[in-house]
């Protein structure tokens, strides 16, 4: 289990504790800029603080594998590489058995892997692009190889994909065709991610985006708010106006509420990649999941990789 992206309450690590789960626990720290990274007299000090402090709270649980920071952070970026490295120097002092690492939506042109002993990377093939899941493969090899912008600094270590998925609507789960939201187009997807990883013994693991559906703002791009005064960009649309009373205000407006299912970045404000619903009612792709995943256990290669979802 990767905790995106903040650290997680003992009680819960007690949890993974017992389950015999691993966990990445990371810091708050998601949109970090390369402004941030070179900020050393305030972002970088408190974002120290905040990693000497998780690592407080987590040191002593056994499913604690990785310390992570900078979630899709600026890594492509060679003048931010000294705040990693300096994370990285912080984790390994106080703990030198665990990994230390960052999910990278940067994957080869990432420049500061030098300083992470797990190399991890983001992508959604079939889902933000057409790309084929087989993009992994490529991924795996150049860590490998040292042919990231990185070079050398990969070869020897670790690769495992910390994030990848779709989205599914629960409700939409008997559509004749497996179109984009459906349930079927959202376990095509993982399926053939999962799949990838686990014929792959240069690929370590993978945590699937994400365990449950969560709202994520009021709208956001989800309605545009075109015509309202201060919403121009589409952002946190507010429902303090007069409903549409025609159709062409309809149209031009968009629903009148962020509940509306559509074909959008953000259906109703909500992340729909969960393997579970708001409800905990488990999509197929969650029993294909575990199924792939105990067939692969019988199955005798040189390392055998995880599924951990998020």
């Amino acid at each position: 289990m990767r905790g995106a992206h903040y650290p997680h309450d003992p009680r819960w690590l007690d949890r993974l504790d017992e389950a015999g789960i691993l966990f990445w626990s990371e810091t708050l720290g998601p949109a970090v800029s390369v402004a941030n990274t070179k900020d050393w007299a305030f972002f970088m000090v408190h974002q120290k603080r905040q990693l000497s402090e998780m690592i407080d709270n987590a040191i002593n649980h056994a499913a604690v594998f990785a310390w992570g920071w900078f979630n899709e952070g600026p890594s492509d970026h060679p003048e931010a590489c000294p705040a990693y490295g300096a994370c990285s120097a912080l984790a390994r002092a106080r703990d030198p058995t665990r990994f230390t690492t960052w999910a990278d939506d940067h994957k080869t042109s990432g420049a500061c892997y030098e300083h992470a002993s797990l190399v991890a990377f983001n992508d959604y093939p079939g889902w933000y692009s057409s790309k084929s899941p087989r993009v992994w493969d490529g991924f795996a090899a150049a860590v490998a190889e040292g042919t990231t912008a990185s070079g050398r600094h990969t070869v020897g270590k670790p690769m495992m994909i910390s994030e990848t998925g779709a989205g599914g609507v629960y409700e939409w789960g008997d559509n004749a065709t497996a179109s984009k939201w459906t349930l079927q187009y959202q376990s095509a997807v993982i399926g053939e991610d999962v799949d990838v990883a686990l014929a792959n013994d240069r690929i370590s693991g993978i945590s699937l985006w994400h365990f449950y559906d969560f709202k994520v703002d009021n709208c956001g791009s989800t309605w545009p708010c075109h015509g309202r005064p201060g919403q121009e960009n589409g952002t946190h649309c507010t429902y303090d106006h007069p409903p549409p009373t025609t159709f062409e205000e309809l149209r031009r407006l968009g629903p009148p509420n962020c509940t509306a299912i559509a074909p959008t970045f953000r259906p109703g404000g909500t992340n729909h990649k969960g393997v579970l619903d708001f409800w905990r009612r488990p999509k197929p792709a969650f029993a294909m999941v575990a199924a792939k995943y105990r067939a692969a256990r019988g199955r005798p290669t040189a390392s055998e990789s995880a599924i951990i979802v998020q």
